[in-house]
C-alpha cells in the first residue's frame, strides 16, 4: 500500500503538471479535462490494485494496444487521433501505474518539448499542434509497459503483421497492370507510408519467427508472409521501401560472413549517413541511374532535393526549438514537408528535439549491446529504416513507435524462448530416458 501511495503521488504530480501546462496552452477547460482524465485513471488503477485480483485476463488488458497495432499500417491518422486515449486505457486495464524506464522518460521529455516548441512558435495552437507527438509517444510508453514477456510480445507482433497483411492485400489487389505507370491507391493511408509499414512488417515477421520455437512449418509460414509483403512493396513502386528490402536482404547474407564487423559498421555508418544527407552533402549527386529500375523520374526525388534547402534554412533560423510542430509545410514555397527524419524533427522541435529522439531510439535498443546473440535483429531494423529515414515521413508513425517498443524488449523475450526450449528439452529427457534399475 505504501509503495502504491508513493507511485500514485508521483503519477499525480505528473498529471497536475500536465494540467498546469494545458492551462497555459489552451485555457482552463482543457486543463480541467486533462486533470480529470488523469485523476480518473489513478482512481481506476487504485480500485483494481486494492481488489487484490486481476479483473481481466491478459488478452483483454492488451486490447487497446492490439487496436493500435492492427490499425497502424492501414489507418495511422485514426491511431494518432485516439492514441492518447488508447494508452490511458491500456494503463487502466493493466491495473498498474507506469514503470518508467529511461526511454519512457525521454519520450515524455520529447512530448513536453514539442508542446513547449508549439507554444513558443506563437501560433496559439499549443497542445493541439503537438497532439501527434503526444499520441505517438504515449503509445510507445504503453506498449513498452505491457509487451514484456513472450506471450504478450507475440500477440502485439502478430496483430501488427495481420494489419500489414491487409495493407499488402489492398496494395496488390489495387495495383494496376504492368503496362501502366500509375501507383495503387489506398483510401485510408498514403501509399508511401503503406510501403514503409510493410517494410517494418517484414522485419517484425522475421523477428517473430526467431522468437517463437523454431519449426519447419513456422519458418515456411514466416517466409511466405514476408514474401507476400515484399511483393506488395514492389507493386507500390515506393523507392525507399524497395531499397530498404534490398538492403535488408544484402545484410542478411553478409552478416553471416562477418557479424561483429557488420554491427560496428552499421553503428557508425547509419548516423553518419543520416547527418551528411541532412547537411546537404549529397544534394547534387546524380540519381538518374535509378530510372533504370523505377518507372518514375528520380532526378529530384519528387521534390525532396528542392525542399531540403528550405528546411536547413529554417533550422538555421530557429536552431533551438524549431518552428513548432507541423508549421514548416505552411511557410516554405513548396508547401510540403521536409521528407527527411533529421530535417523534419529539426523544423518541428529543433536540435533539442533531434537529440531527444535519438536518445529514445538508442536507449530502447541498448539491450542489444550486451546481447550479441540477437544483435542482428536490431541491425536489420535500423538498415531497413535507413532509406525511409532519409526520404520519408516516419518520425511520428505509430507503426514505427510500436515496433521500437517491441524491440526494446526483444532480447529479453528471445532469451525467454531459449529458457523455455531448454526446460522442454530437460523434461523430455527426464520423461523418455529410461532409468537404470538397480538389482
Amino acid at each position: 500500500m505504501t509503495r502504491f501511495r508513493t507511485d500514485a503521488a508521483t503519477f499525480g504530480a505528473g498529471v497536475l503538471a500536465a494540467g498546469a501546462l494545458s492551462w497555459v496552452a489552451l485555457g482552463g477547460s482543457a486543463a480541467m479535462i486533462a486533470t480529470i482524465v488523469g485523476l480518473v485513471a489513478i482512481v481506476a488503477i487504485w480500485v483494481i490494485r486494492e481488489s487484490n485480483s486481476v479483473l481481466w485476463p491478459w488478452p483483454v488488458r492488451l486490447i487497446p494496444i492490439h487496436v493500435a497495432a492492427a490499425l497502424a499500417p492501414s489507418n495511422p491518422d485514426v491511431v494518432l487521433q485516439y492514441g492518447l486515449a488508447l494508452a490511458v486505457l491500456t494503463f487502466v486495464l493493466s491495473g498498474q501505474l507506469p514503470k518508467l524506464g529511461t526511454p519512457d522518460l525521454l519520450a515524455i521529455g520529447l512530448a513536453l518539448w514539442a508542446i513547449a516548441s508549439s507554444i513558443d512558435s506563437g501560433t496559439g495552437h499549443g497542445i493541439r499542434a503537438a497532439d501527434r507527438y503526444i499520441a505517438a509517444l504515449a503509445l510507445f510508453i504503453a506498449c513498452r509497459q505491457v509487451a514484456t514477456d513472450r506471450k504478450r510480445w507475440m500477440s502485439v507482433a502478430v496483430t501488427f503483421i495481420g494489419g500489414s497483411l491487409y495493407v499488402a492485400w489492398k496494395a496488390i489487389s489495387q495495383a494496376p497492370d504492368e503496362t501502366t505507370d500509375f501507383r495503387p491507391v489506398i483510401d485510408t493511408v498514403n501509399i508511401n507510408y503503406a510501403a514503409y509499414a510493410l517494410v517494418t512488417a517484414v522485419v517484425v515477421t522475421l523477428a517473430a519467427a526467431t522468437v517463437t520455437r523454431r519449426s519447419r512449418r513456422r519458418m515456411v509460414c514466416a517466409v511466405g508472409v514476408a514474401s507476400a509483403m515484399a511483393y506488395a512493396i514492389a507493386r507500390t513502386d515506393t523507392r525507399a521501401a524497395v531499397l530498404a528490402v534490398v538492403v535488408a536482404v544484402i545484410y542478411l547474407v553478409v552478416r553471416r560472413l562477418a557479424s561483429r564487423a557488420a554491427w560496428r559498421v552499421i553503428s557508425l555508418a547509419v548516423p553518419a549517413i543520416l547527418i551528411t544527407v541532412a547537411a546537404g552533402m549529397f544534394d547534387r549527386v546524380d540519381l538518374s541511374w535509378m530510372d533504370d529500375y523505377l518507372d518514375r523520374d528520380t532526378g529530384e526525388l519528387s521534390g525532396r532535393l528542392l525542399v531540403w534547402p528550405y528546411a536547413r534554412q529554417a533550422i538555421a533560423d530557429h536552431p533551438f526549438d524549431g518552428l513548432g510542430p507541423h508549421i514548416f509545410p505552411t511557410v516554405n514555397p513548396m508547401q510540403i514537408g521536409a521528407h527527411n527524419l533529421i530535417l523534419t524533427l529539426g523544423v518541428d522541435v529543433g536540435l533539442v528535439g533531434i537529440a531527444l529522439y535519438a536518445a529514445i531510439f538508442v536507449t530502447a535498443l541498448l539491450p542489444f549491446r550486451t546481447n550479441r546473440r540477437w544483435r542482428h535483429l536490431a541491425a536489420l531494423l535500423v538498415l531497413a529504416w535507413l532509406p525511409i529515414w532519409l526520404t520519408g515521413f516516419w518520425e511520428l508513425s505509430p507503426a514505427a513507435w510500436i515496433t521500437v517498443a517491441l524491440w526494446s524488449h526483444l532480447p529479453a523475450v528471445a532469451e525467454q524462448r531459449q529458457s523455455v526450449q531448454t526446460t522442454d528439452a530437460v523434461m523430455d529427457k527426464a520423461i523418455w530416458t529410461p532409468r537404470r534399475v538397480r538389482t
